[in-house]
């Protein structure tokens, strides 16, 4: 998922609702400090990435009356059917060195990606 999509999403319909974080903390009944971690898409105390539960986006698809599914979607529950380069991205199954990978291809030109394959196709690879 890029860096902030579900984050983002979260905020636009918590705005658009024209609710606050105490108004979405009191119908989930998670804290208003975490709803807005999960907005900005990391810990503020710790600064690390943050992760919601099924059953946080749960409790917030009722809350927002936005389908469950597609906010277990963003979070990367569900690989993008579209893009198999963002599932493994996306993917909590994923390992980092995968998804550093993955991010690397993506942003890579055409051009570079033949240098790399190439390189690649130098290296002696078990099978």
């Amino acid at each position: 998922m890029d860096g902030n999509r579900l984050g983002k999403v979260l905020e636009d319909i918590r705005k658009s609702k024209k609710l606050t974080l105490r108004d979405v903390a009191v119908k989930t009944g998670l804290s208003h400090t975490y709803i807005r971690d999960l907005e900005l898409n990391y810990n503020r105390k710790t600064k690390a990435p943050i992760k919601p539960t099924p059953d946080t986006l749960r409790k917030l698809s009722q809350a927002y009356d936005y389908p469950y599914e597609q906010l277990l979607k963003l979070a990367g529950f569900f690989p993008s059917e579209d893009d198999p380069i963002q599932a493994i991205i996306d993917d909590p199954n994923s390992s980092e060195t995968k998804k550093r990978f993955a991010q690397l291809i993506k942003e890579l030109p055409d051009e570079k990606l033949e240098a790399l394959l190439t390189l690649l196709d130098s290296v002696s690879m078990p099978k």
